[in-house]
């Protein structure tokens, strides 16, 4: 990113961060609503930030921008970072597909999240059978909570 350029992050992160399909997030950007730039590296339209920011039904500040930013980048810890932001507001809904998208790329944290977002039905419908499945991927990815959870379920 060049020096000064504003935040941008793409169309699908955009959608993310609003609570939005990415359908329409490129429909409010083919209406005009939203201004973008192509980045030549690897083809994807790209938003600034500061466009997308009035509409996250969160308080928002640069902070979060530039960790939105590094999520974008495909950065797990960032990800888990910006679902935690939308958790702490209890916006579920939108915590949860972060959580998601930075457990399958293996933070332990973030999985550890996303088998209570199963477990309690926080952004998803209740599934015991996945929020066990994602507790044991955060135990064994060394999740020191995780592994006390596995070691006392009672399940024999």
């Amino acid at each position: 990113m060049r020096a000064n350029a504003p935040l941008s992050v793409g169309i699908q992160t955009a959608g993310m961060l609003v609570g939005k399909t990415e359908r329409t997030v490129r429909r409010w950007h083919d209406g005009g609503n939203i201004v973008s730039a192509k980045d030549h590296a690897t083809g994807r339209v790209m938003i600034p930030i500061d466009e997308v920011t009035p509409h996250i039904p969160i308080p928002w500040d640069m902070d979060k921008s530039m960790m939105a930013s590094r999520a974008d980048q495909g950065d797990a810890e960032a990800m888990n970072v910006v679902a935690l932001y939308f958790m702490n507001e209890e916006q579920y809904e939108l915590a949860f597909p972060w959580f998601k998208l930075a457990a399958e790329k293996g933070h332990p944290d973030a999985q550890h999240w996303l088998s209570k977002c199963y477990f309690k039905g926080w952004g998803t419908d209740r599934n015991q059978a996945l929020g066990l499945r994602w507790l044991g991927e955060a135990a064994n990815n060394g999740h020191a909570i995780a592994q006390y959870q596995i070691k006392t379920l009672h399940i024999l």
